[in-house]
């Protein structure tokens, strides 16, 4: 008997160390899983930003294209504004 007791001893220890495992791959599970999520809302404002500024580069060489280096200030400005607009709008039906 006493060698059955000290099995069963042995196998109560291991379930115990199973349940500890498990319980710090749980927690850790956890924390990564809030951590992916942070990374992906960083990832997509990054994205966002990457889109402002290329349109942002675009309409700068569309800029350029209209009147050259200095000329038709005025034409730009209503670029930039309408584009601002477009911009607003969009975002609005995005909500």
């Amino acid at each position: 008997m006493p060698e059955s007791e000290a099995l069963l001893v042995e196998i109560k220890n291991k379930i115990r160390s199973m349940r500890e495992a498990r319980t710090a791959l749980e927690k850790e599970y956890g924390s990564v899983s809030v951590h992916m999520k942070d990374m992906k809302t960083e990832l997509d404002s990054r994205d966002e930003r990457i889109t402002e500024l290329e349109k942002e580069l675009e309409m700068i060489k569309m800029a350029k294209s209209i009147g050259g280096e200095g000329k038709n200030l005025e034409a730009r400005s209503k670029i930039n504004e309408m584009v601002k607009e477009i911009d607003r709008c969009i975002a609005m039906l995005n909500s």
